[in-house]
């Protein structure tokens, strides 16, 4: 799908009653760690502030093998509990090497089902994610590869993170189990973010999600780039 087809998914059904306007966030908002941030952990730690810039992660429920994703979680709790913060630099890579890295060469090596190989598949997904743009949230770069999303979103005012990506996958998954009747749930249920702190951090994203298909050796007919015309 190239963009000026996925843009058109963005505009407005002249059939439903158009959400209200309000003033929303610039394209891009860096976290202000002056103000007031929420921090919630499940199996992954989690900075939440109204109004700021995330890149997001969103995974196929059979992306990772459950032995594997098990085993993960293990070392890092011990690798954390042996590491407590702050941490220094050299800390900071070496975590950054041993879970969120590790993660990435995991969904990039393809295992399990990748079913969103599949174009068709994959335009469930976009439409999902360009539903409210403009409205909810604005949306930012995206990539969708076969087991996994990688997005830039900045949530506006009274819409939180967690309900956005909440929302896509349950529209989105629910009508690929109706489609082509996978296994529920879909997608995992938990998802990775990180709140971006500076213009270079934006960009570095920017730059891996336009370049993780091509790290990834996937041929083109396999996954999705959009770019954000902000």
């Amino acid at each position: 799908m190239n963009p000026e087809n996925v843009s058109r998914l963005s505009q407005s059904d002249p059939k439903k009653t158009p959400e209200p306007q309000i003033p929303f966030p610039p394209p891009f908002t860096p976290l202000d760690k002056s103000a007031p941030i929420t921090k919630t952990l499940r199996i992954l730690p989690h900075w939440s502030q109204e109004g700021c810039t995330y890149f997001a992660t969103f995974r196929l429920a059979d992306s990772v093998a459950a032995p594997v994703w098990k085993k993960w979680q293990q070392q890092r709790a011990a690798w954390l509990n042996m590491h407590p913060k702050p941490w220094d630099q050299t800390t900071q890579k070496d975590y950054n090497t041993k879970f969120p890295a590790q993660m990435e060469l995991w969904l990039d090596a393809g295992y399990g089902s990748c079913a969103l190989k599949n174009l068709a598949l994959r335009e469930i997904v976009t439409t999902s994610m360009h539903h409210f743009d403009g409205h909810r949230v604005t949306l930012g770069d995206y990539i969708i590869m076969p087991n996994h999303v990688h997005v830039l979103i900045t949530p506006h005012p009274g819409h939180s993170l967690a309900s956005i990506l909440t929302g896509w996958k349950r529209v989105s998954g629910h009508k690929i189990i109706s489609l082509i009747g996978t296994p529920k749930p879909f997608w995992m249920a938990e998802d990775f973010d990180h709140a971006i702190r500076s213009e270079r951090q934006l960009k570095h994203f920017k730059n891996y999600i336009a370049q993780n298909p091509i790290k990834a050796g996937l041929p083109a007919n396999s996954w999705t780039h959009w770019k954000s015309p902000c």
